[in-house]
């Protein structure tokens, strides 16, 4: 059992009888008022997020989990195929599975799954990755009143927001937490 002082980010936890990812906590001491812990987490079954706040004295279950690294393959209409690192079996991951980081996905990217037995409890992405950008619209210099940047699409299908400088061909790297630019890597 675990303190709610010892509560962090990427914990996975059974808070009644759920089993739930922690994404974010914040422990809070204020003034001569007892301490809290406040946390953002999302249920492994249904995907939804919540924030909740618990007292210090609140006891936690940890869920023993373990890491597997996979590489990505390729897709189709069967889902995501991936090549274990250890065994090199192929798996495949359903489309609602992967959901939104399916973005990120290029040839090669390796990721971690966080399974609990058997059980896919979740999948974690590098911070960031390395993708071609396919589709650019001009830069004018004259369009610098505000932020100066324009839409890109990447080789995943992704479009972000990237300055004005950034062209078809060069590979850009992009948090996977933001989905935002960060910087160009080859020109």
């Amino acid at each position: 059992m675990l303190s709610a002082n010892e509560v962090r980010a990427g914990m996975i936890l059974d808070v009644d009888g759920k089993t739930v990812e922690v994404l974010t906590a914040q422990h809070q001491k204020i003034g001569r008022g007892g301490a809290k812990l406040s946390v953002k987490l999302r249920d492994v079954g249904s995907g939804a997020s919540t924030d909740q706040t618990f007292s210090a004295t609140k006891r936690f279950k940890r869920i023993p989990t373990n890491t597997q690294k996979v590489q990505y393959l390729y897709d189709d209409a069967g889902g995501y195929h991936f090549m274990d690192m250890e065994s090199f079996d192929e798996l495949t991951l359903a489309r609602d599975v992967i959901g939104k980081n399916s973005a990120y996905l290029s040839d090669g990217l390796i990721i971690d799954l966080v399974n609990a037995g058997s059980q896919l409890l979740s999948i974690k992405l590098p911070p960031s990755v390395e993708l071609k950008v396919v589709e650019a619209e001009p830069g004018h210099r004259g369009d610098t009143a505000g932020s100066a940047t324009k839409s890109v699409r990447l080789n995943t299908g992704v479009t972000i927001q990237a300055p004005l400088f950034v062209e078809v061909g060069e590979i850009v790297r992009v948090s996977t937490a933001t989905g935002e630019y960060q910087e160009r890597v080859s020109g």
